[in-house]
């Protein structure tokens, strides 16, 4: 069975005014807790309404600095088969024991769901059924001058089979917010 194309893509002004990068917070969340999974309501194809988490699981949120961390998709198509790989760079300074603790088990934890606010106030889902895991990498450099960075980077890599990412959308920005903060820990 071949796979056609069946829908068309028009730009508009406003499509044009968007901007890259990623707003300041970012929500993870377990795909998996207590052996139960995460489950989604989708209101239509690609838009996702409700995200049910297992029992006593919750969203934690992850502070960051405007324009400092990114996320992003490719495609991939090795044969007959196709999938998005995703990623989650997620850019923070780590100043205190409990920053390193949760730097710690960023980079462990298996199966991570990340709900992104980027700059045009729009939520965005990845790693929604397989998640994502931390991935090797360098995380930090102190630098050899006074004005270098000094800020740590988590990267968290995976894939999915049916979407780039998924819209959170419970109507508008002030609700689809409160929805998460409601359901989130610091």
């Amino acid at each position: 069975m071949s796979c056609k194309l069946t829908q068309s893509k028009v730009n508009s002004c406003t499509k044009k005014q968007k901007q890259g990068g990623v707003e300041t917070t970012m929500w993870l969340y377990n795909i998996e807790e207590g052996g139960e999974e995460v489950s989604y309501t989708e209101a239509t194809v690609g838009v996702v309404t409700d995200i049910i988490l297992p029992t006593g699981a919750v969203l934690h949120r992850v502070d960051t600095e405007k324009f400092a961390s990114s996320f992003g998709h490719s495609f991939e198509k090795p044969a007959l088969n196709s999938f998005f790989p995703q990623t989650v760079n997620i850019v923070s300074i780590l100043d205190s024991p409990e920053d390193l603790a949760w730097y710690t088990e960023i980079l462990r934890a298996d199966k991570v769901g990340v709900v992104v606010l980027d700059n045009n106030r729009q939520f965005k889902i990845l790693g929604q059924y397989a998640g994502l895991n931390g991935s090797s990498g360098d995380g930090y450099n102190s630098g050899n001058e006074q004005g270098a960075d000094v800020s740590t980077m988590v990267l968290l890599d995976g894939a999915e089979t049916s979407h780039p990412y998924k819209f959170l959308d419970l109507g508008d920005y002030a609700t689809t917010k409160a929805y998460l903060v409601e359901k989130e820990t610091i």
